[in-house]
């Protein structure tokens, strides 16, 4: 399993080294990168990494706001993604509903995609560890977080990030 923590951008988004640690933990081959433009953002993807952990800002229309050079909406990055085997894509950025709903078409995609809409301070890390820990183990990604962050219709709890996450296809594995 292969992974990818990206920081697009010249500012170190708050969280980077949180969640890096907390991959770390439960896989061999973490590749932490700054991208500041396009071009060096489709070249880290090409890559071919399974998870792509991504620190980007979105504009309300859906496009990466943090990017120097050259220009990226949601949708260009999940095509992206899919193009180079990337089996999940975690916006780890909070961003506005918005930008999510109106740039990041991942209809008829096989990508697993998560959106954050509030990191909710340490709650972040604390989530994606208890999530990576079963995952890596061999639990299914939907299983897992549905275990953690149950669906009950209601509003989320705030114990935890509050996030998006769309899974189109077979449920999907992360085992180490």
């Amino acid at each position: 399993m292969k992974v990818l923590i990206c920081n697009v951008g010249s500012a170190i988004s708050q969280g980077l080294e949180a969640d890096s640690a907390v991959y770390r933990k439960y896989y061999g081959t973490v590749d932490s990168q700054s991208v500041r433009g396009k071009s060096e953002l489709l070249s880290a993807l090409e890559s071919g990494s399974d998870i792509v952990h991504m620190f980007s800002r979105c504009s309300p229309d859906g496009v990466l706001s943090d990017l120097e050079e050259g220009t990226a909406d949601g949708t260009d990055l999940i095509r992206a993604c899919v193009k180079y085997g990337t089996k999940l894509l975690w916006i780890a950025t909070a961003n506005d509903s918005s930008c999510y709903i109106k740039g990041f078409r991942a209809k008829g995609s096989p990508l697993n995609l998560i959106m954050t809409l509030n990191r909710r301070g340490d709650r972040f890390p604390d989530f994606l560890d208890r999530l990576l820990s079963r995952v890596s183990s061999g639990e299914k990604l939907p299983q897992a977080w549905m275990a953690l962050a149950p669906q009950k219709g209601g509003p989320p709890t705030s114990d935890l990030p509050d996030c998006i996450f769309f899974a189109p296809g077979p449920p999907l594995s992360l085992k180490r």
